[in-house]
């Protein structure tokens, strides 16, 4: 009896150790009806790095992105038609405002989830065809996107939860002729590369691969047992073999598409606003650039003139002003320990530098926003800063802010248009030298809480 053939598998923006699954980056036109199994991960690293990169006009890579859309649009499309069985590792949506690109664009079968992170998941009745994957790799896999199980896919059979039963994490669901399971992310470490060659991928790390390349298949060959389909052939479709019935529903097909298509335009600039209204959530779990992002926001709700600034010698997370002063910021999150001195010291070099440079000799005051134990609920946490950063601005014209207490003020301010509040607020950044700020109490908790 002739070996059955192995299945091939195609991975698109998900790297493999070793060559049993064929590696495939975004901005390739690879055709995906090769693959008999299709896995991704609905990034856009490389658009992002190139728009970093000086060699690359940005005209240039928006062009590359409507190219590389419409390409993976399209062969989705196809594949969707084949039959095939598509796994995705569903990541944190991520939005580069200067494309007004998402990560979920390349993939016109699921539309963009919510963002939560965590780890703790639990499978719902346990389905026979995932116990193999879920018992290798549920103590590997994290979840950083959910959906709420009234707005998944279309007839998604819920899979794995995370800590609500309504936050759906894994699904399953039919798209066409195809099978689409979403599950949630795998830790950010398991497969990356002991050195930077392709080829130094370590023993261990192989020989997950390889299990989760079967896993896939096996899970895959379980389906297809139950759906053996002879696809039609091509002269099915000649006019003397047509049906007025079939005419007739596929002009109802067209017509339906027509106006999906615009609905998904609506959709697409609903989720735009929703994630540009949503950036003050930033300042109660994010770090890096979205953590910068949302205290420049907060800081432009209260007033402040605020921006990044970078120049040849230094590069500032934020400088804000107003009558109040002048204010040089440092932004830090911490996923569980207190922000520390490192910070604190970076900000004063940078306050000290810019008083060198200051024209009209006005001296900066120096603020160090910290979000320390950003996946604790703010009312849970202690100790935003370490008793050495305390220490160390008493007396000085430096001032530690809390991100999750510049959360509650701008809110309310953005809700209320309480101009006076916000007044207010600024003062306490210049009154709160030498300590944590105070800000003042918001006027009406009930209806800001």
């Amino acid at each position: 009896m002739p070996m059955k053939e192995k299945k091939k598998i195609i991975s698109l923006g998900f790297d493999f150790p070793g060559d049993d699954v064929e590696y495939v980056d975004y901005l390739n036109d690879k055709s995906l009806t090769d693959a008999d199994i299709i896995v991704c991960t609905p990034h856009l690293s490389i658009l992002n790095s190139l728009l970093h990169n000086n060699k690359y006009a940005y005209n240039t890579v928006y062009k590359k992105f409507k190219y590389f859309k419409s390409h993976w649009e399209k062969e989705f499309r196809e594949v969707l038609s084949l039959g095939r069985t598509i796994f995705i590792f569903l990541d944190a949506p991520y939005y580069i405002e200067d494309l007004n690109a998402y990560s979920y664009n390349f993939l016109p079968f699921i539309h963009i989830p919510n963002i939560a992170s965590g780890s703790t998941m639990t499978m719902i009745s346990r389905p026979d065809y995932l116990k193999e994957y879920w018992f290798h790799f549920k103590k590997n896999s994290k979840y950083t996107a959910y959906f709420e199980k009234n707005n998944t896919p279309y007839k998604t059979i819920p899979l794995i939860y995370a800590n609500s039963p309504n936050r759906i994490v894994g699904g399953i669901y039919v798209e066409s002729e195809s099978i689409i399971i979403f599950l949630p992310s795998l830790i950010d470490n398991l497969f990356y590369k002991d050195t930077d060659k392709t080829s130094d991928w370590s023993k261990e790390k192989l020989k997950l691969g390889n299990i989760l390349a079967n896993c896939f298949r096996n899970i895959d060959d379980s389906f297809q047992a139950f759906s053996k389909k002879t696809i039609p052939p091509d002269w099915i479709s000649d006019s003397e073999f047509s049906l007025v019935t079939l005419t007739d529903i596929d002009i109802k097909i067209d017509d339906t598409n027509k106006q999906i298509e615009a609905l998904q335009k609506e959709i697409e600039s609903l989720e735009k606003a929703r994630i540009n209204e949503g950036k003050l959530l930033y300042l109660l779990y994010e770090t890096g650039d979205h953590l910068e992002e949302s205290v420049i926001e907060a800081l432009k709700i209260l007033g402040f003139d605020a921006e990044k600034v970078i120049t040849e010698k230094e590069e500032y997370d934020v400088k804000f002003s107003s009558p109040e002063g002048r204010f040089i910021g440092e932004i830090e999150g911490k996923d569980n320990k207190s922000i520390n001195i490192d910070k604190l010291r970076q900000l004063f070099d940078k306050v000290e530098d810019d008083q060198e440079n200051s024209i009209d000799g006005e001296y900066s005051i120096g603020v160090l926003f910290g979000n320390a134990f950003r996946f604790e609920k703010p009312s849970e946490r202690t100790d935003y800063f370490t008793e050495k950063c305390m220490q160390k601005v008493k007396g000085k014209k430096f001032v530690l802010v809390p991100t999750p207490y510049l959360f509650s003020i701008a809110r309310y301010v953005k809700e209320h248009n309480d101009n006076k509040f916000a007044d207010q607020c600024r003062e306490a950044f210049f009154n709160s030298q030498g300590k944590i700020v105070s800000f003042p109490p918001i006027p009406n908790k009930k209806s800001a809480s």
